[in-house]
């Protein structure tokens, strides 16, 4: 396939913003607050660099290079999706723990899913098994982050989550990327000869989604985390006897928290 200029353009562009991203999340400490975010965003600036490297050497170590690195993108989306998911819900503890169980065995079961094709697939090669079952549960956790995404920004005022705050500018990101990449999956599948192209219009929505999150870890305040063990003295459980009404949202955590103590 020939490469126009521009394709290296497109390509050498999001790593360049993701570097950016990183450099300011150290210099403003938001890699402790979003741990996860800030390891997601450098295994995508190094997992390029180290693939094309493998290229060089060899088809054979390229192919499985490629899926070590994409079995580690699918662990660190879960891992991410639970991050903002506690980031988003601290503030409600008892629909942040049902949701986080709801969550675990959601990865069991997409997990046992693929193993369940991957054996099912006895017709197949070997390596075609193994990425088949890859992909699958790849597209559950974009599926995943993607429902996630979308709750934190159609209910980010419930949430107290402020639309100037990293954990929005995240949320936001990777709601473009993921909607994008849904319809781009659709469209190459029924028009495949538009691979190329299809392929340029996410780079340019990647582009965008990593300045975005740089516009963000720039320019948005500190998010206050709650430390571990101290999340009561801000659960509206606790003080819903005394304090006025509050958002649904409120409401509903309080009847789930009353439930699980009684």
């Amino acid at each position: 396939m020939h490469l126009h200029v521009l394709d290296y353009v497109l390509w050498l562009t999001s790593p360049c913003l993701q570097v950016g991203v990183l450099i300011v999340m150290r210099r403003r400490g938001l890699d402790r607050e979003f741990s996860l975010f800030f390891a997601y965003t450098i295994l995508q600036v190094v997992s390029d660099a180290f693939l094309v490297g493998m290229e060089r050497i060899s088809y054979r170590v390229y192919f499985y290079s490629y899926w070590i690195v994409a079995v580690l993108c699918v662990l660190i989306s879960f891992a991410l999706i639970d991050e903002l998911f506690k980031t988003a819900f601290q503030r409600f503890a008892a629909l942040r723990d049902v949701g986080e169980t709801v969550f675990h065995w959601a990865v069991v079961v997409v997990v046992l899913a693929a193993v369940v094709v991957a054996l099912a697939s006895r017709h197949m090669p070997q390596n075609q098994r193994l990425s088949e079952g890859i992909l699958i549960t790849d597209r559950s956790a974009r599926a995943m982050l993607c429902g996630l995404v979308i709750l934190l920004l159609v209910g980010s005022a419930h949430l107290g989550i402020s639309r100037r705050g990293l954990l929005f500018g995240i949320a936001l990101g990777f709601a473009i990327l993921t909607l994008t990449k849904v319809v781009l999956d659709t469209v190459a599948l029924r028009r495949p000869w538009l691979y190329l192209g299809l392929g340029r219009i996410n780079s340019v929505v990647y582009i965008c989604a990593c300045a975005i999150w740089l516009s963000y870890a720039t320019l948005s305040g500190r998010h206050r985390v709650i430390p571990a063990g101290h999340s009561e003295e801000f659960d509206p459980a606790s003080v819903a006897d005394d304090a006025p009404a509050g958002t649904a949202l409120d409401a509903i955590n309080s009847m789930v928290e009353r439930k699980f103590r009684g």
